[in-house]
């Protein structure tokens, strides 16, 4: 009973994975030290890198699915995913809400979804609140690929105003999914006063 359930779970995770999805659309280290001066900015304005790895824990809400015209749709699926980050301010667990819509023929389609990410550093409380889009396309044998495109903002502490870009690649097993994992990079922009101050305030390029 207990494998049947799992089997259910992951057949909703696979497709909550593509709600993160929408048409086409992380070992520690000190944000400090990974901070890149903007050029032409005097310096004030910093770009701190950073490179993930993400997969799904469980599903929360399944949400609402239905079979409309030989598309799948599913609207408001929550799930909790695992992000780990070589930046400890993108280094946490994430919850996300996910919408798509997949042709049950093709397997392909839009997926969009909001989430919030809770690092597992101490940000004083702070947190990243975003959204993400991309288009699954088939690339094997029940085998696709989700390219999605994410922007998240800093909600409260040391995050307060930073913001976040990235892209993430995900390899998304069945229709509906079964199974993803996923692979990705972004940036994350502030203001940098210096290595004995606080850094605070988002500053776009």
């Amino acid at each position: 009973m207990k494998t049947l359930q799992w089997a259910v779970a992951l057949l909703v995770l696979g497709v909550l994975s593509l709600p993160g999805c929408t048409d086409r659309s992380v070992s520690p280290v000190s944000p400090a030290d990974q901070i890149v001066p903007d050029q032409g900015s005097l310096g004030k304005v910093t770009t701190v890198p950073f490179t993930s790895t993400d997969y799904p824990l469980e599903v929360l809400d399944p949400g609402k699915v239905a079979v409309v015209d030989g598309n799948l749709v599913m609207k408001n699926v929550v799930v909790r995913e695992r992000m780990n980050s070589d930046n400890p301010m993108a280094n946490g667990t994430m919850i996300h809400s996910l919408s798509l819509v997949i042709n049950l023929a093709t397997g392909e389609g839009p997926c969009r979804g909001t989430f919030t990410l809770t690092p597992d550093a101490d940000m004083d409380g702070g947190v990243w609140e975003g959204t993400y889009s991309g288009y699954r396309t088939k690339i094997g044998d029940q085998v696709f690929r989700l390219p999605l495109t994410t922007i998240g903002l800093g909600r409260g502490g040391t995050l307060e105003g930073l913001k976040m870009n990235g892209t993430m690649v995900l390899t998304v097993y069945g229709t509906p999914p079964t199974f993803w994992t996923g692979v990705g990079e972004g940036y994350i922009t502030m203001h940098y006063f210096g290595p004995s101050q606080a850094v605070h305030g988002a500053v776009e390029k």
